[in-house]
């Protein structure tokens, strides 16, 4: 298939999802999201995502939906919604929970299918107005052949992270991606269907419940390392916002739902999108840019603000501001001080000259090796503070 000459790939929706207002307590699990959605009703939440992936053309779909008993009076509204918005799919009236349920559902994935789009969140929304992007990015995936994760959501995050990473041109299209590599892979992604059967293949949960991949009921999944692929803006995003306490610029805040449940009725309310370069602003989100058509400054102002809003890092500004068609060319980069006005980047980039993680990584190894060191010179010496720190600060031992 081909929209605006994109070749679209055949794209599978695989969801599952249970609506619950009990909070995941796990033992090998921690709930790091400290921001909440402005609307905590799970309904609502699941109604917005669904509504949010119809401008998606899916080629087959199957959605698994559960829902408590203080939810189970809107089963009716959620069956209408996804009758409209994914009209493709077969609809499951229980979650994917145990690892045969996934096995099935793996297996029932068409072999025309050359994506499977994983969401095995509720409350993750779609996002762009032209999918354009959307599409050449899991086109370009294709080119990684089958062993990648396609990582769509929390996009600050993930482009902000201070691992191994490095940016690379697709072959498929010549557009660049930000890689690294991973092990693991979280609730929604895009993946090949066969690399998604092979999680399938023997079962390593004992028995334990498992409903996602990064799984809070027992063992998660865990694979070699493949490519993690990242892309060059934002897709999806946890209506919850951020899953990392330092990420709390306004451009990367919680969302509101933007459909709710009032009497039965299903009331819709477009997100907006406008200028966040002023730390203050009433818009949900920032103006996005378009794939193949010119986009402003300010735009691309916007687009530094989002990637910013974990860390500053002047090699992902450059690529991003090349990444997408701007009116001024690549001289465009030559713009970003003008984020130095939003006091959010400014703060990041302060950050840069301070030896913490989320800061300068150098002087933060540094800093590791000289802690390390410290720790076992007082193991020899346990009259000595117990720390570097309050060794620094003449706490001494009595």
């Amino acid at each position: 298939m081909e929209a605006d000459n994109i070749v679209i790939p055949r794209i599978h929706l695989l969801m599952s999802v249970y609506l619950t207002n009990v909070p995941i307590h796990g033992s090998n699990f921690q709930e790091l999201s400290v921001n909440k959605s402005p609307n905590q009703n799970k309904v609502d939440q699941f109604l917005s995502t669904l509504h949010s992936i119809q401008k998606i053309k899916f080629d087959s779909a199957e959605i698994y939906f559960e829902l408590a008993e203080e939810y189970s009076e809107y089963k009716e509204q959620i069956i209408n919604q996804i009758k409209k918005c994914v009209p493709k799919a077969t609809i499951y009236f229980s979650r994917l929970e145990y690892f045969e349920d996934w096995k099935v559902a793996a297996n029932k994935i068409p072999t025309r299918a050359q994506i499977v789009l994983l969401k095995a969140n509720h409350d993750h929304v779609f996002l762009p107005q032209n999918l354009d992007g959307f599409y050449q990015f899991l086109s370009n995936l294709l080119s990684f052949g089958d062993q990648f994760v396609g990582e769509i959501t929390h996009w600050p995050e993930f482009i902000g992270d201070v691992r191994s990473r490095r940016w690379e041109k697709t072959a498929r299209s010549n557009t660049i991606n930000f890689i690294t590599t991973t092990t693991n892979a979280i609730g929604t992604c895009a993946i090949s269907p066969t690399f998604f059967k092979s999680w399938w293949a023997k079962d390593f949960t004992g028995g334990s419940r498992i409903v996602r991949p990064d799984n809070p009921f027992g063992p998660s999944i865990y694979f070699s390392a493949v490519k993690r692929v990242i892309p060059t803006m934002e897709f999806f995003r946890h209506l919850d916002g951020p899953a990392y306490p330092e990420v709390t610029a306004p451009v990367s805040a919680p969302l509101r739902a933007c459909c709710i449940v009032d009497s039965k009725i299903i009331k819709h309310t477009d997100w907006t999108y406008g200028n966040f370069l002023f730390s203050k602003t009433r818009n949900d989100l920032p103006i996005q840019p378009t794939k193949f058509e010119k986009n402003t400054v300010l735009i691309l102002i916007n687009q530094i603000l989002l990637i910013s809003a974990r860390k500053v890092n002047f090699k992902n500004i450059y690529y991003i501001s090349i990444a997408n068609k701007y009116s001024l060319g690549k001289f465009a980069f030559l713009f970003s001080p003008a984020c130095l006005i939003n006091g959010y980047f400014l703060r990041k980039l302060l950050n840069l000259l301070l030896p913490i993680r989320i800061g300068n990584l150098y002087l933060y190894t540094i800093r590791c090796y000289l802690v390390n060191i410290y720790k076992s010179f007082q193991k020899a010496h346990p009259k000595l503070p117990v720390s570097a720190r309050d060794l620094f600060l003449l706490r001494i031992k009595r």
